[in-house]
């Protein structure tokens, strides 16, 4: 068997410690013979464990940039949850004030339509009318605050 072919397997049991002791001298002497491949080996090796830390240490620092980025999401999340539940509010606020306005409005414009007493009666008729007017500069100042909130993307979070 050549000495350039390598074994597999358990190792052979030698025949005195002399034959284990020269054996592993030649081994030893076939790896050391060519010091510029070694050292070619060497510089590679170091290389690469080069390449591999400055990877392992970018992929930590990508790690950490989006860990960074969940924790601000979810900090604007949670901030975000009691703004919407307050908009939530004030729009259901603003939809009892619509409908109660809908409601007195009606009220008056029934009151209107039976306008056989208002004939006799200006002074009630131009009561009515103020009323009216009041309520329709109410609801426009109401209808442009909403516009202009709906406008602003950060008064509306969702």
């Amino acid at each position: 068997m050549s000495e350039e072919v390598k074994r597999v397997g358990r190792p052979r049991q030698w025949a005195s410690e002399a034959d284990r002791k020269r054996a592993y001298r030649a081994r030893r002497a076939a790896e050391l013979a060519d010091p510029l491949t070694q050292r070619r080996m060497a510089q590679d090796a170091r290389r690469e464990a080069a390449t591999q830390r400055s990877a392992a240490e970018a992929a930590r620092l990508e790690s950490e940039r989006w860990r960074r980025k969940a924790m601000a999401g979810e900090k604007r999340a949670v901030a975000a949850e009691p703004r919407a539940v307050r908009e939530k509010a004030a729009a259901q606020r603003s939809v009892a004030d619509r409908d109660d306005a809908r409601r007195l409005l009606r009220r008056k414009l029934y009151s209107a339509k039976d306008a056989e007493h208002l004939r006799t009666d200006p002074d009630a008729l131009l009561a009515l009318v103020a009323e009216l007017y009041a309520e329709l500069t109410k609801l426009r100042k109401e209808v442009s605050m909403l516009r202009q909130k709906a406008q602003r993307p950060d008064a509306w979070p969702f």
